[in-house]
C-alpha cells in the first residue's frame, strides 16, 4: 500500500447527515446487562443514546473504562443482546435493520466487527485461508471466494503474505488480517473495538494505513466506527468524534472541534493528542485566531516552518507557550528523576550476558547485560517479538538462561523456584485473566498477603489500603468476570503491589487502562521508587514510558540496541526507526525540524524558543548505538511456536487420508497386548511425527507430560486387578502381581500413547478449514465438524493458559511442589483459572464466528473441490497396505499375548 495514513483526514469536513443515507441510527437506545441477583439490578451499560452516522463516515468513539465503548461496539454487530442477554429499550438500526430483530449471523452480511484481542478474531489458518473460510461457510462459489480474498488482502496490504501461517504474523498484521476477514463480505459498516490497544507503534501505523486506504476507496462507500483510547491513533483518521460517559452520549462533534479542546477530551479517559496539545499551546501567542488542529506531523512542520522563522523574536511569547503546554501535559506523578538513586547500592537485578532460545528455535535473547538499581524504574521497549516478555520471564524465574546468569537481590535464579523468588519479585502478566485465582479483587489481594504469612488483621488492613490505591474500593467485592478488563488488570496489579516486592515486573500494564488508570499507575510507581523499590516495565506505550521511566532499554532482534534516559532513547527518531519502532509525534516533529529531542509539547516549544541559539542535537545520552553484528532489523516474531520453511509433509496430505490411516492403524494397536509391539509402534509414530509432522523433541515430550497422570494410574492399577498367568512376581496377602499382569499394564500404557500419537498425526497436522471440509465431505453436518475443529483448537490453548497461570500464581508466593499429591493439590487453583480464561476465549471466538455469519439460517457451505492428488493416493495405498498387514497378523495371533513372542 502506498497511501499515507495521515492524508485521510486532511481538510475533511463533517458529512451532513441529511445529505446521505444513514448507516447507523440510534433513538433513545438503552441496554442493561443481565443482573446477577434479582434484588440487585444492574445499572444500564448504555443509556438513552440518540445519534445518526451517515453512510461513508469514519467516526471515532472514545470513553473512559466502564463508559460502554465495548458494549456499543457489540450492539452495533448484534452480539448485544442476542449473545449476552439483558434488556433493551429504544431503537438501534444498523445498515437498514433493527438489531434486536435479526441475529448476529444475519447482520454479519452488512456489518463486520474486529475485536481488541488479535487472537480472538482469527481461527489459525494461513492468511488467504482465514479470509476464504468465512466466505465458504456462507456458501459463496469458489470463483467468488477467490475474487473477494484477493480484493480484501490487497486493501489491507497483505497480498504478498497470502500463504503465511497466522502464527508467523506480527500483532499489526493479525489485526489487518482480521479487518480483511470482515471486509471480504463487503459490509456496509465496519466496527473496530480498540484494535490498536495491544499493538506496538509499528503495528498501530500498519492499522492506520489500512484504514486510510480503505476509507479512500471511491467505489466502496464504507462506514467505519473506530473505538479507541489512543488519541494520537485517532487524530489523523477520524472526521467525527463521539464520546461516552457512564453509558451516555456526552460528546458529538467534528474531529477538528473535538481535538481543539484537550481539557474536554481528557474527561473521556484519553490523553489528548500531542499535536493537538501543541496547537492549543501555540495558538494564543502566535496569532489572534485559534490555530488549526495539527492532524499530522507534516501539518505541524509546514505551519511552524512558515510561521516561526518569519516572526519577531519569540522569547516572551514562546515562554508563555511553554507554560501553557506544561499545564496541559502535566500529571500528578513526579517527573522521572534518578537523583535519589544510590549508585553504590547493590543492584536489585543483574543480567550478565544472558542468551536464550526456545527448543529448536533461534536465539531470542543474545548477550543481554542489564542492571536495575534500588528505587529505579526501567522500561523495556521494542517491536513485537523483540524478546521483552522472554526477558521478563527470566527475571521471575520462569525461564533459565542458556548462557549467562540472572541475579535477583543477589540470588541466582537458576537455584530458586518461582515461588521462592516471589519473596523479592512481583509480576503482572499481559493478560489479567491468567492471574486472577480468587473470586473478587478483595479476595485476590488478601490471598497474595496470606502467602506471606501475615496475620488476619494485618491482611484486612493492608487489603483495604491497596484496593483504595488502585481505585478498586467500590468494586472490591464484585466477581472478576463482571468487571471490565481495565478493572481486572488493576486487580492483578493490586495483588502484586500488596506484597511490596523489592522488584516489580509489569508486562504491558497500560494496555487496558484509561487515562485515570495510567495516572494512578504512574503515582504508584513513583511512590515505590521514592521508597527504594524498583520496577521493570515492559511497554509499547511510549508516552507512559517517557513520563515514568528513569531509564529506557531498547530491545530489537533479541539484543540491547540502546540504554539511556527517556530523552536519549525515545528522542532519537532515527534509532527508533532502525529498531522497528515509530517515534512519538512530537519527537518526529522535532526531528524533521532539526531540533533537539522532545518527548512532550512543552519541550518542543522550549526547543523552538532556543532554536536560534542551539545547533540540532543528535548525540544521545547513554549507550545508544545499535550492535554491529547480527542485527539486520527488528524481529517480527520470536516465539517457540514459530514455524519456518514449507509446511511439514503430513500437513500437505488430504485430511481424509490421514483419518483413514489413523483409524486403520488403530485396529491392530487395540488388539495387541505385547509391550514389545506397542513400543515399536510408539517409536515408529514418534519418528513419523518428527520427520513428517514437524514435531520436535519438545512437542513430543509435551505429549508424554500431558498423558503422565493417566499413564501412572494405568501402571499402578492394572497389575492389581489383572492377576492372571504366571509366573507370580509378588504375593503379599490379597496382593498378587504376575509377570503377564505387569507386562499388560506396560502394554496398556503404551497403547494409550500410541493412540494419542495417531490422533495427533491426524488433527495436529490439519488446519481447521481442511478439518471441517474433510468431515463435511465425509457426510458429517457442518455444525458437528465446526464444533470438533474449534474444540480441538482449545486443547493447546488450555494447556498454554494452564502453565501461564501456574507461573503467575507462584509469583504470589504460592509454592507448587515438584511431584506427588501435594503438587496436584497445589495446582487445583490453577485449573479454575485456566478453565475460566479458556471459556472466556471460547466465548470471544464464538462471537467472532457469529460475526462472520456462521449459523445464519439458509447458509449452505460451498467448499472448493477437495480432490485427491497422486501424492495422497500413494500415501493412502502404502499406509492401507501396512495397516492391513498388521491387522491380519494381529488377527492371526501375533502380539495378542503380553508375553509375545515368548508365548
Amino acid at each position: 500500500m502506498q497511501s499515507d495514513p495521515h492524508s485521510l483526514a486532511d481538510g475533511c469536513q463533517l458529512t451532513d447527515p441529511d445529505s446521505v443515507p444513514s448507516a447507523v441510527r440510534a433513538e433513545r437506545f438503552t441496554y442493561r446487562y443481565p443482573s446477577l441477583e434479582s434484588t440487585d439490578p444492574a445499572g444500564p451499560a448504555l443509556e438513552d443514546l440518540s445519534f445518526v452516522i451517515p453512510a461513508g463516515q469514519l467516526v471515532g468513539l472514545v470513553g473512559a473504562s466502564g463508559s460502554g465503548l465495548t458494549t456499543l461496539c457489540r450492539a452495533l454487530a448484534g452480539i448485544v443482546p442476542h449473545e449476552t442477554g439483558g434488556v433493551v429499550r429504544g431503537w438501534l438500526e444498523v445498515a437498514g435493520s433493527e438489531t434486536t430483530s435479526v441475529s448476529p449471523a444475519e447482520l454479519a452480511e452488512r456489518v463486520g466487527i474486529v475485536f481488541e484481542d488479535p487472537e480472538a478474531n482469527l481461527i489459525g489458518l494461513s492468511v488467504a485461508e482465514e479470509v476464504a473460510f468465512a466466505l465458504e461457510l456462507r456458501g459463496d462459489p469458489p470463483e467468488e471466494v477467490a475474487r473477494r480474498v484477493d480484493w480484501a488482502l490487497a486493501v489491507v496490504g497483505l497480498a504478498a503474505l497470502r500463504d503465511r501461517p497466522v502464527n508467523q504474523l506480527s500483532g499489526g498484521q493479525k489485526q489487518r488480517l482480521a479487518i480483511a476477514v470482515a471486509l471480504a463480505r463487503q459490509p456496509a459498516l465496519l466496527v473496530l473495538d480498540q484494535p490498536a490497544a495491544q499493538l506496538d507503534p509499528l503495528g498501530k501505523q500498519e492499522i492506520q494505513r489500512a484504514l486510510a486506504e480503505l476509507a479512500a476507496q471511491p467505489e466502496y462507500r464504507l462506514t467505519i466506527v473506530l473505538a479507541e483510547r489512543d488519541a494520537d491513533f485517532l487524530l489523523p483518521l477520524v472526521e467525527r468524534l463521539l464520546g461516552l460517559a457512564s453509558g451516555r452520549l456526552a460528546l458529538d462533534a467534528p474531529a477538528n472541534v473535538a481535538f481543539a479542546d484537550p481539557d474536554r477530551l481528557g474527561e473521556f479517559g484519553i490523553d489528548p493528542p500531542q499535536l493537538a496539545l501543541l496547537a492549543v499551546a501555540l495558538a494564543p501567542v502566535l496569532g489572534s485566531t485559534p490555530l488549526p488542529v495539527f492532524r499530522t506531523v507534516e501539518d505541524a512542520r509546514a505551519f511552524l516552518a512558515r510561521v516561526v522563522p518569519a516572526s519577531s523574536p519569540h522569547h516572551e511569547l514562546l515562554t508563555q507557550a511553554t507554560r501553557d503546554a506544561t499545564r496541559l501535559t502535566a500529571r500528578s506523578a513526579a517527573e522521572p528523576s534518578r537523583a535519589a538513586l544510590d549508585a553504590s547500592a547493590e543492584p536489585v537485578l543483574q543480567l550478565e550476558r544472558v542468551s536464550f532460545r526456545y527448543a529448536g528455535g533461534p536465539l531470542v535473547l543474545q548477550d543481554i547485560d542489564l542492571t536495575v538499581a534500588p528505587g529505579e524504574i526501567v522500561a523495556l521497549v521494542g517491536p513485537n517479538g523483540s524478546g521483552k516478555t522472554t526477558l521478563a520471564r527470566h527475571v521471575i524465574g520462569a525461564l533459565r538462561p542458556e548462557r549467562g546468569r540472572v541475579l535477583v537481590a543477589g540470588q541466582d535464579t537458576r537455584t530458586l523456584s518461582i515461588g521462592e523468588l516471589a519473596r523479592f519479585v512481583g509480576y503482572v502478566a499481559q493478560n489479567p485473566d491468567h492471574q486472577l485465582v480468587r473470586t473478587t479483587p478483595r479476595d485476590e489481594v488478601a490471598f497474595a498477603l496470606r502467602t506471606l504469612g501475615s496475620a488476619p488483621a494485618a491482611v484486612a488492613a493492608r487489603t483495604a489500603v491497596v484496593l483504595e490505591q488502585c481505585g478498586l474500593a467500590l468494586v472490591a467485592d464484585r466477581p472478576h468476570w463482571i468487571l471490565s478488563r481495565s478493572q481486572r488488570q488493576l486487580a492483578a496489579l493490586a495483588a502484586a503491589l500488596a506484597r511490596q516486592p523489592r522488584l516489580l515486573v509489569l508486562d504491558e500494564p497500560t494496555s487496558a487502562l484509561d487515562r485515570a488508570g495510567r495516572d494512578r499507575l504512574a503515582r504508584l510507581l513513583a511512590e515505590r521508587a521514592a521508597n527504594g523499590q524498583s520496577t521493570l516495565v515492559v511497554s509499547h506505550d511510549l508516552r507512559f514510558v517517557a513520563r515514568c521511566a528513569h531509564r529506557v532499554v531498547l530491545l530489537s532482534g533479541g539484543r540491547v540496541w540502546a540504554s539511556g534516559t527517556p530523552r536519549a532513547v525515545l528522542g532519537d527518531a532515527e534509532l527508533l526507526a532502525r529498531a522497528g519502532l515509530v517515534p512519538l509525534p512530537v519527537t518526529a516533529l522535532a526531528h524533521v525540524l532539526g531540533l533537539p529531542p522532545a518527548l512532550e509539547p512543552a519541550e518542543l516549544v522550549a526547543a523552538l524558543e532556543h532554536a536560534g541559539n542551539h545547533a540540532p542535537a543528535r548525540t544521545a545520552q547513554g549507550s545508544v548505538e545499535p550492535p554491529a553484528v547480527g542485527t539486520e532489523g527488528p524481529m517480527t516474531e520470536a516465539s517457540p511456536e514459530r514455524a519456518t520453511g514449507a509446511p511439514p509433509f503430513l500437513a500437505r496430505i488430504d485430511p481424509r487420508v490421514k483419518l483413514a490411516l489413523a483409524l486403520g492403524l488403530a485396529l491392530p494397536v487395540l488388539l495387541w497386548q505385547s509391550p514389545l509391539l506397542l513400543l515399536a509402534m510408539t517409536g515408529f509414530l514418534h519418528l513419523v511425527l518428527w520427520r513428517a509432522g514437524g514435531f520436535d523433541r519438545a512437542r513430543s515430550l509435551a505429549v508424554w507430560r500431558a498423558l503422565a497422570p493417566l499413564l501412572v494410574l494405568v501402571l499402578l492399577l492394572r497389575p492389581l486387578f489383572d492377576r492372571s498367568g504366571a509366573p507370580i512376581l509378588l504375593e503379599v496377602g490379597p496382593l498378587v502381581i504376575t509377570l503377564p499382569g505387569l507386562l499388560g499394564a506396560v502394554g496398556a500404557a503404551l497403547r494409550v500413547v500410541a493412540l494419542a500419537l495417531l490422533a495427533l498425526a491426524w488433527f495436529a497436522t490439519t488446519n481447521e478449514r481442511a478439518f471441517v471440509q474433510s468431515l463435511v465431505r465425509l457426510g458429517l453436518p457442518l455444525s458437528v465438524g465446526l464444533a470438533l475443529a474449534i474444540g480441538l483448537r482449545f486443547i493447546p490453548v488450555f494447556a498454554q493458559t494452564f502453565w501461564t497461570a501456574a507461573e503467575a500464581l507462584q509469583t504470589r508466593g504460592w509454592i507448587i511442589p515438584e511431584r506427588g499429591m501435594a503438587r496436584l493439590r497445589a495446582l487445583l487453583p490453577v485449573l479454575s483459572v485456566a478453565l475460566a480464561a479458556t471459556l472466556r476465549q471460547a466465548q470471544q471466538l464464538s462471537w467472532a464466528l457469529a460475526a462472520r455469519g456462521v449459523g445464519r439460517r439458509g447458509n449452505r457451505p460451498h467448499f472448493a473441490d477437495l480432490r485427491m492428488r497422486a501424492l495422497d493416493w500413494s500415501v493412502l495405498v502404502t499406509g492401507a497396505a501396512l495397516a492391513a498387514a498388521l491387522l491380519v497378523a494381529a488377527l492371526a495371533g501375533v502380539g495378542r499375548s503380553p508375553l509375545w513372542p515368548l508365548a
